[in-house]
């Protein structure tokens, strides 16, 4: 009997010295476990400041690439004025053409020419671009055009700005630049000249020089191509910068009522 009792004392202080042991063996792995279920939160924290820095980043470089448009026109603008007033027999031709030209633009507001120039030239080109996305689709499933995810972005955080900006604003800027400063300078000296280097020029000012992208651009840019000869044959057969303004403004106008239509579905 006094056998037995000692091992059941012997027993009971094994289980009360084993079960502390149990318990410290299995709080580090309760730990553990609490460490494994922080770590997601942690990740999608992380992964969140992450996507907001790319966006901000993004929002930056968006902004800074408008600022950088506007500088340039208003200093091809400057250029070309300055070349107006020097001693030269194309300069002074341009100067003639140029003060000649502003004064005849308000009597463009009335000539049906300019509308149905311009309507025209909007209607033909939303069929080219239709035609340029569908081949563009069948080259690349994953294309994605630069200008509108531009676009769809700037939509997203000021929608007044995206329709002044780039429905009114840039348009106008274009046409001042391409064709009435370098396809009208040019234009002088053969109008050959003057159609392909203001076509290519647009084109490439459209196009987005990055290897990632180099592919999308490649196959966009016959439209860009398209688009600048289409832009300079509507102010050649018009005589009228009017004209050309107003196509370009339906057709960025369009685009950016898709494009804030798109967001606020979205």
């Amino acid at each position: 009997m006094e056998n037995t009792n000692i091992d059941n004392n012997d027993k009971t202080t094994k289980e009360t010295v084993a079960q502390p042991d149990q318990e410290l063996k299995k709080r580090p792995i309760q730990k553990h476990n609490e460490e494994e279920e922080e770590k997601p939160l942690i990740n999608e924290n992380e992964q969140g400041e992450g996507e907001g820095e790319e966006e901000s980043e993004y929002e930056y470089e968006l902004s800074t690439g408008f600022y950088i448009t506007g500088v340039c026109i208003v200093l091809a603008i400057i250029a070309f004025i300055v070349f107006m007033y020097l001693d030269f027999p194309l300069s002074k031709k341009c100067r003639g053409w140029f003060i000649g030209s502003l004064i005849d633009f308000k009597n463009q507001f009335f000539m049906k020419k300019v509308y149905i120039y311009a309507l025209c030239a909007f209607l033909f080109f939303q069929v080219a671009t239709a035609i340029s996305d569908f081949i563009v689709e069948r080259i690349n499933p994953e294309a994605s055009n630069t200008n509108n995810k531009d676009l769809n972005d700037l939509s997203k955080s000021s929608i007044i700005g995206a329709f002044l900006l780039l429905g009114i604003i840039v348009p106008i800027g274009e046409e001042l630049v391409f064709r009435k400063l370098i396809y009208g300078i040019l234009s002088y000296l053969s109008k050959i000249l003057a159609y392909a280097v203001s076509s290519f020029l647009f084109a490439f000012y459209h196009f987005e020089f990055s290897f990632e992208k180099l592919k999308e651009e490649i196959t966009r840019f016959p439209l860009y191509l398209l688009a600048g000869i289409m832009f300079a044959y509507v102010y050649d057969a018009t005589g009228c910068i009017l004209s050309t303004m107003i196509a370009h403004i339906l057709n960025n106008t369009k685009t950016v009522v898709l494009s804030v239509l798109g967001v606020l579905k979205g």
